[in-house]
């Protein structure tokens, strides 16, 4: 019997992890999902991302003018030597806010009155006719590969069953 999961990626990998992308990538930090102890594999239907940054956002940069130059790629590792087995987005990690919308579609930038701007993005793997699949000696890796502490923040929630 399957059961659902609600996760960020996080730090580790199993939710004990830190969930803040906003992380210095300059040296990579990878950000996982991956089935925790006693659970044999993952069926990964959706992950929302939400950035939020001051200012403005455009197509053409990431957050408000953050420039990357290496990106955020997403990909599932074999868990045992951190390999490539699929890798997401097919060679071409996302370096901006257009390259979100580029990928998943669906996002919209919003605006609560003052403060901070927020790009909700919605990617929804089972629209391929199939739940991603990610078994007990894999994981998915989110590696940040920039320097993305100009963001105010930035997450990655995982819906799916176990």
């Amino acid at each position: 019997m399957s059961a659902p999961f609600f996760r960020y990626a996080d730090t580790i990998g199993d939710g004990s992890g830190s969930v803040e992308m906003n992380v210095d990538g300059t040296t990579p930090v990878v950000f996982k999902i991956q089935p925790r102890t006693g659970e044999r594999s993952l069926r990964v239907e959706r992950v929302l991302i939400s950035v939020r940054d001051s200012g403005t956002f455009d197509t053409g940069a990431y957050g408000n003018g953050i420039a990357l130059t290496a990106g955020v790629s997403m990909c599932v590792h074999d868990a045992n030597t951190d390999a490539v087995k699929l890798d997401l987005l097919g060679g071409f990690p996302v370096k901006t806010n257009g390259d979100w919308a580029a990928a998943c579609y669906d996002t919209t930038v919003d605006t609560y009155g003052t403060g901070d701007q927020v790009m909700s993005i919605r990617w929804t793997f089972s629209k391929t006719g199939v739940a991603l699949p990610v078994s007990s000696d894999e994981y998915l890796g989110i590696t940040i590969a920039d320097n993305l502490t100009g963001l105010s923040h930035q997450r990655m929630f995982f819906q799916g069953t176990i």
